[in-house]
């Protein structure tokens, strides 16, 4: 198998003109096709990325692949994969690896994300 090209990604891919969402991990391009962590990309399957809404004050969030929405304050927002959407104040930290961070009120602590962007208002 005569590698062509390798890398590692976190977001959308599109092969042959079809688009391959919430791709995370090596993508591989061989002389035998498209391949994701090891797997050809027809057969694929990322988990999806679930929306959790929280309806007022949380302390403490930790996900792996989640959308949050708090409509309230929060203490502390942690998340891998996913967008993090803040009403209120956060009293803490918000980090999220990859995704969006929007807080429309103060930050008490460290807002850090990788890849994505901070938006504040």
């Amino acid at each position: 198998m005569n590698n062509i090209f390798n890398l590692h990604h976190n977001g959308k891919v599109t092969v042959d003109g079809k688009v391959y969402e919430n791709i995370n991990g090596n993508v591989e391009i061989t002389d035998r096709g498209v391949f994701v962590n090891g797997v050809p990309i027809a057969e694929y399957e990322q988990a999806p990325v679930l929306k959790i809404e929280f309806v007022g004050r949380a302390e403490k969030i930790e996900c792996d692949n989640a959308d949050v929405t708090i409509t309230g304050d929060v203490g502390e927002v942690n998340t891998i994969n996913g967008n993090v959407n803040v009403g209120h104040d956060v009293l803490g930290n918000c980090e999220s690896k990859n995704g969006n961070i929007f807080v429309e009120g103060k930050v008490s602590g460290n807002v850090v994300t990788k890849n994505g962007s901070i938006h504040h208002s």
